[in-house]
């Protein structure tokens, strides 16, 4: 299993498109700095395609509201300590 780090608010659509068709069922993608920007358009291609594959989803508590968006209820929000948790849980990391 492998945890995606997104932190980039837009990304070109070849990096976009090496995301989605690396992300595998049982991996798991974290919002985090920017990429918590992508929240406020809810038409969000990238996103919309990673909840069309059904990963779980993730934002950092504190760039959330650093940013003051509103999360979907399809992301489930952590905390540093439980960024941490989730690290250990994966066998590999990208951050994009």
């Amino acid at each position: 299993m492998r945890l995606h780090q997104i932190n980039k608010a837009n990304y070109s659509s070849s990096i976009e498109r090496d995301i989605i068709y690396s992300i595998a069922p049982s991996d798991k993608v974290l919002l985090i700095e920017d990429a918590i920007i992508r929240l406020m358009n809810k038409s969000d291609p990238l996103l919309n395609l990673i909840h069309q594959k059904k990963i779980d989803m993730y934002a950092l508590e504190s760039d959330l509201k650093a940013y003051g968006a509103v999360l979907p209820t399809y992301i489930t929000p952590i905390t540093d300590l439980e960024w941490v948790a989730l690290t250990s849980e994966c066998n590999h990391h990208i951050a994009w």
